[in-house]
């Protein structure tokens, strides 16, 4: 399992760099950058919180900034793939 983890770290490390060497001053470049970045900040946290119990408990501001960021990927999600319905907010 250990080397798993190594592998789609490496993985995600890879997919990273390849993103980094691009210019980054357009949107699009931009958005596929943070969203790599953040599907590697997901898989770090999501390793972590798989080596606890699952009966631990999470500081309440912690669990805040989790579903924040849930929400907020949810909702950039939801303007790609329905173009047609403007965000209201």
């Amino acid at each position: 399992m250990a080397n798993k983890k190594f592998n789609q770290h490496a993985w995600l490390r890879k997919m990273n760099e390849s993103t980094i060497t691009e210019d980054g001053h357009t949107d699009v470049a931009s958005a596929k950058r943070k969203l790599k970045l953040s599907i590697e900040d997901a898989t770090e946290t999501l390793q972590s919180l798989e080596q606890m119990n699952s009966e631990d408990s999470l500081p309440s501001w912690w669990m805040n900034k989790l579903t924040l960021a849930s929400d907020y990927l949810n909702t950039s999600r939801d303007y790609l793939l329905n173009p047609d319905k403007k965000e209201t907010d």
